[in-house]
């Protein structure tokens, strides 16, 4: 071997250590606080934990105009004396952490968190509040009425036009337009009854998030297209909940199990429920699911899922339920939330909070 090859192939060996070592250091996602919310009891206790497989391998620091609100002791972050004096007046409070590695900062990762809980009834309007409002369902309107009667949370459903915009809809066509093969400016120019264009996810999450009473419900549709559809699908969904520092509103429902399993994946302390039926408890539960979210029909033949649910420490929701005897059947089964497109009528059996 002469000089000149036995210098490069010197040379290409210490590139690739250097990859090497560099490609060593794992950077740290994904990152995720262990929940978005607190209870003002816990004001003096740890708030929530930063979490992510490789944390540990950072220092973390607070960053960012509120970093002074709170404290961090290794992954654990505290109310600051400023932060308990601010969380008396305010709800919600958005903060950056940065990880670094000496004198590197890897990764900056911003967040919002609440104080409080959502309203804690059993309704959940099904497509927002539009049957005894007049408004179309699945409308920034709807959303807004549901909200406006307090319900503990409104269900949406959310697709992909073939443009790649998420937009509001539940069937798979929008004025006999397949959304997944249409794009969005074909579709607006159909509005909605009342007026307002076919919301984008990005548009309704923007008017949710501006209230801490009512939980977003959004449902990812299957594709009609194939099985990458809605995995891509599942991905943009929570990137958009991220980008818009969403995540301690919204609830994910699917038919879709492997959907459910993407958004896990990308978001390991998402809220998760499965609508298909076919799923037992104890299946649910050793794939991280919090819930079965099933049709009515379901636990009539399925009697045992509901108890065995509740003893896995599951959430149980049931759908779609219109008539007073089926909310009154369900109520008497203590199910955590029934959804349905009568939420005035369901909240009519509720006791009335004092």
């Amino acid at each position: 071997m002469n000089k000149s090859r036995l210098q490069i192939l010197l040379m290409l060996l210490f590139l690739s250590f250097s990859v090497i070592s560099f490609a060593g250091q794992p950077e740290p996602l994904p990152v995720y606080l262990s929940n978005y919310s607190f209870s003002p009891d816990h004001s003096k206790t740890v708030l929530c934990r930063v979490m992510g497989d490789n944390v540990h391998q950072y220092t973390l620091s607070l960053t960012g105009p509120n970093a002074d609100l709170f404290r961090l002791k290794a992954n654990e972050l505290f109310l600051s004396g400023r932060g308990r004096k601010y969380f008396k007046r305010s709800g919600r409070a958005a903060f950056s952490i940065s990880f670094s590695s000496g004198n590197k900062t890897i990764l900056e990762k911003s967040f919002t968190i609440l104080k409080g809980s959502f309203a804690a009834n059993k309704v959940i309007a099904h497509r927002g509040a539009w049957r005894n409002t007049g408004l179309p369902e699945n409308s920034i309107a709807s959303l807004q009425a549901a909200i406006g009667l307090g319900c503990a949370g409104s269900e949406f459903d959310i697709q992909s036009t073939a443009d790649s915009i998420l937009v509001i809809n539940h069937d798979p066509k929008y004025q006999e337009m397949d959304i997944e093969r249409s794009r969005y400016t074909d579709l607006l120019k159909f509005p909605l009854s009342n007026g307002e264009p076919l919301p984008t996810f990005g548009n309704y999450l923007k008017a949710g998030i501006t209230q801490q009473k009512t939980r977003l419900i959004a449902e990812i549709k299957p594709s009609v297209i194939d099985k990458a559809h809605v995995l891509n699908l599942a991905k943009r969904v929570v990137e958009e909940v991220w980008r818009q520092q969403a995540q301690a509103w919204v609830v994910y429902i699917s038919f879709d199990y492997e959907a459910l399993k993407e958004v896990l994946r990308l978001d390991p302390s998402a809220i998760t429920m499965y609508l298909n039926g076919d799923k037992s408890p104890e299946e649910l539960k050793k794939d991280g699911i919090q819930g079965p979210d099933y049709h009515y029909n379901v636990y009539h033949k399925q009697e045992q899922w509901i108890g065995d649910a509740h003893r896995a420490g599951l959430s149980v929701n049931v759908w779609t339920v219109d008539t007073v005897p089926e909310m009154e059947y369900f109520l008497a089964q203590k199910v955590e939330y029934i959804t349905t497109n009568e939420p005035e009528n369901l909240f009519s059996l509720l006791p009335k909070p004092r």
